[in-house]
């Protein structure tokens, strides 16, 4: 079953390569089909690397107490690759792409891992910034005046704009049910309803 999912995840890396011209045709299918797909290739593969890996052999875990380095560090690997700079050259560059695909598979094998080891406020600071800055770069794309890549145009910028303002419409959606989902079964059980509100902050 591992195995099979490694080679999902290879064949995911290798077919967005392939088909790099189709997907990076336009900004929203570079910026919300490919990159997401590496991404989601990296989570996949996430899953076999921790159960072939045991707890004593992960030295970086004294670094990525509670998932938060990890998911600082995929966040900014995401971030990296959504500047129009970098995704001109993605687009003109073979070598660049590659670079891309390796560094987003491993954002999503990061982040996977990272994610796991975080507690639900982590979890919570993590979708609030990743809702922040999807709808910064959104509103950035629909605001600009002139295009920002030289690759793309305004209309496809504009349309690039639109689709990042409903990733950021489903990560707040997704926060507020991770916290939905943390308070009703954790809180009544450590503290009381008349505890003061940092009791219950410490227990999720």
């Amino acid at each position: 079953m591992s195995d099979r999912r490694l080679l999902v995840s290879m064949a995911l890396v290798a077919g967005c390569l392939v088909a790099r011209d189709t997907l990076e045709r336009t900004m929203w299918l570079q910026m919300l089909v490919q990159i997401p797909l590496l991404i989601s290739a990296g989570v996949i593969a996430s899953g076999v690397i921790a159960s072939r890996t045991t707890s004593s052999e992960l030295l970086w875990r004294r670094w990525n107490r509670h998932g938060m380095s990890g998911l600082v560090l995929a966040a900014g690997g995401v971030a990296f690759w959504m500047i129009p700079r970098w995704l001109d050259a993605a687009v003109e560059h073979p070598g660049v792409d590659v670079a891309k695909a390796l560094s987003l598979w491993a954002v999503g094998v990061v982040g996977a891992l990272s994610w796991r080891a975080a507690g639900a406020i982590v979890q919570l600071f993590v979708l609030g910034n990743m809702a922040w800055m999807t709808a910064t770069v959104g509103l950035l794309l629909l605001d600009a005046p002139t295009r920002l890549c030289v690759t793309y145009g305004t209309s496809d910028q504009r349309l690039a704009g639109y689709g990042l303002l409903v990733v950021t419409l489903a990560v707040v959606v997704k926060a507020l049910l991770r916290a939905s989902v943390a308070l009703p079964l954790t809180v009544p059980l450590a503290v009381g309803p008349d505890a003061p509100l940092s009791a219950h902050l410490d227990t999720l």
